[in-house]
């Protein structure tokens, strides 16, 4: 992964013209073995709900000001995969689907998922308030 990494950086600040920006991810590659369902579940909420911290810049720190434009703005966000796993697909050729789908239930439970998350998410932040 190192090789991977230093390799595709080289090559974008080469074409991208940046000399000495150095690196272009957020540190060294780490995995982590997942053991269980929910592990599962939480990673694939994670990853798919990530782009959101793009309209609410405190999403990580559990503030959602909106839940629907969080929402739409996943369904219309271009580079996620979201939309392949709740039955609209975007990169029909790059996604298999199956594997999600058949662990949660299909591409509705998908859906429902996200949105739990992302209700649990903003809910989270109410209770902080009520404090």
């Amino acid at each position: 992964m190192q090789k991977l990494g230093g390799g595709y950086t080289g090559y974008f600040n080469e074409k991208h013209n940046k000399k000495g920006y150095g690196g272009i991810f957020q540190g060294r590659y780490k995995s982590v073995r997942i053991e269980s369902d929910g592990q599962l579940i939480a990673i694939f909420n994670y990853v798919h709900t990530n782009p959101i911290g793009l309209v609410e810049p405190m999403w990580k720190d559990f503030i959602v000001k909106n839940k629907s434009e969080s929402l739409n703005f996943l369904k219309n966000y271009r580079w996620s995969s979201y939309n392949d796993y709740i039955g609209k697909p975007t990169f029909p050729h790059v996604i298999q689907g199956d594997f999600y789908n058949d662990i949660l239930g299909g591409s509705k439970r998908c859906e429902r998922a996200v949105k739990d998350w992302i209700d649990f998410k903003a809910n989270k932040n109410l209770l902080r308030a009520d404090l």
